[in-house]
């Protein structure tokens, strides 16, 4: 395989553009890819192998001008989300925050006065305790939205919370 116009991102592992993507093979099989924009920005993330993840990383980290407009598609744990909570748009680590449960996301977003409404609540009241507790101390408050959304996702923990503060 010819290296030109091929970054290095790994042992045997090559990323280049070609047609709006950003593509990673290791040897000569795909193992991964950025989908891009017009203006040049992450839409999407492809990893088909797992333990590329950590090359997909430092691409990402040595790649200091591409943006993100969302990680669909890419691995959502917190070891890899906390490598690219830098990059990430607040509204995207508030989100993929409270999917996880993760305490350490959601607050590195609010210190960084993140924009909470009505969507992000019902999100919170679906999957977090934490988050919704964030979105009560900064006076976002939609009790009949957020619980209704509490029950359909039987998030029990959270009915718990969003009921004892709702009836103070």
């Amino acid at each position: 395989m010819h290296l030109e116009g091929k970054e290095l991102c790994g042992k045997n592992v090559y990323c280049f553009e070609k047609d709006n993507k950003i593509v990673m093979y290791h040897s000569r099989k795909k193992v991964g890819e950025l989908q891009l924009n017009d203006l040049g920005s992450i839409t999407h993330i492809k990893i088909y192998e797992k333990r590329y993840v950590k090359n997909m990383l430092f691409f990402i980290d040595l790649k200091k001008n591409l943006v993100f407009d969302d990680i669909v598609g890419f691995p959502i744990e917190f070891k890899y989300l906390d490598q690219l909570k830098e990059r990430l748009p607040l509204s995207k680590i508030l989100y993929y925050g409270t999917i996880l449960n993760s305490l350490t996301l959601i607050k590195y977003a609010v210190d960084r006065e993140v924009e909470m409404d009505n969507n992000t609540f019902v999100h919170a009241a679906k999957h977090s305790k934490f988050s919704l507790l964030f979105h009560l101390r900064n006076n976002v408050s939609f009790p009949e939205e957020g619980m209704i959304a509490a029950l359909e996702y039987k998030n029990y923990a959270t009915i718990k919370s969003n009921s004892s503060k709702s009836f103070r």
